[in-house]
């Protein structure tokens, strides 16, 4: 498979638009390698493995804090490389499909021909995993938690993010976060934004809570300005 997967599709426009480009740039140079150890391991990483290999906790929180870099349980998920790996995979499948088709020599009365009916049973059939696969990644993803609820409570219930959130933010508690977040919901439906993918969640509100809140140190409470 490496030989079949030697590189992935990056473009640059895409790149200087999207949220990483404005993290550090030790954060981003981290993103890039944990994007090629990511595909050179065929898309599967775990953060155990990460950690081992890229010893940068304090970038990896910022690319977590951004939503540049997702987690499903312990395993790390990077959508556009997963996106990319289908794609290779089914043009991979139906090359070989392709192949089979022209393979016996012409004017070879003796070979075998394939089948025009197998031929589209496997190719069907290469088609239907890769949209299971395809399928399973987006359980695991954005798709499953969009509504604003319940992603407030999958937020709350991560520790590994709030640690990291009250690390890198003005908070003191986990409640200083969940009181937050609690705002952020409510500005959230009032302004009819009642559904949302993970990530965009994730990264708005901190971006929310950066731009309008402050930390009054004298009594100790949250502000909105």
């Amino acid at each position: 498979m490496a030989k079949e997967l030697p590189y992935f599709k990056f473009e640059p426009a895409e790149y200087l638009t999207k949220d990483v480009s404005f993290c550090s740039l030790a954060a981003q140079g981290l993103f890039i390698n944990i994007c090629a150890y990511y595909w050179q391991r065929k898309c599967k990483l775990t953060k155990k493995q990460l950690i081992r290999r890229l010893n940068y906790e304090v970038e990896l929180i910022e690319l977590i804090n951004e939503g540049i870099v997702d987690f499903n349980g312990e395993d790390i998920v990077i959508k556009f490389l997963d996106a990319q790996l289908l794609e290779t995979i089914a043009n991979i499948r139906i090359g070989r499909v392709n192949g089979l088709k022209g393979g016996a020599p012409k004017g070879n009365s003796n070979a075998k021909k394939q089948p025009k009916n197998n031929v589209e049973t496997t190719q069907k059939q290469a088609i239907r995993e890769d949209k299971i696969r395809e399928d399973k990644i987006k359980d695991t993803s954005d798709d499953v938690l969009k509504n604003v609820d319940n992603l407030f409570k999958a937020y709350l219930s991560n520790d590994k993010l709030i640690k990291a959130v009250i690390d890198n933010n003005s908070f003191k508690v986990k409640q200083d976060v969940e009181n937050r977040l609690t705002s952020f919901n409510k500005h959230l439906k009032e302004s009819g934004q009642t559904h949302k993918t993970w990530k965009d969640y994730a990264s708005h509100f901190l971006n929310w809570h950066r731009r309008n809140a402050v930390i009054v140190s004298s009594i100790g409470k949250m502000q909105v300005i």
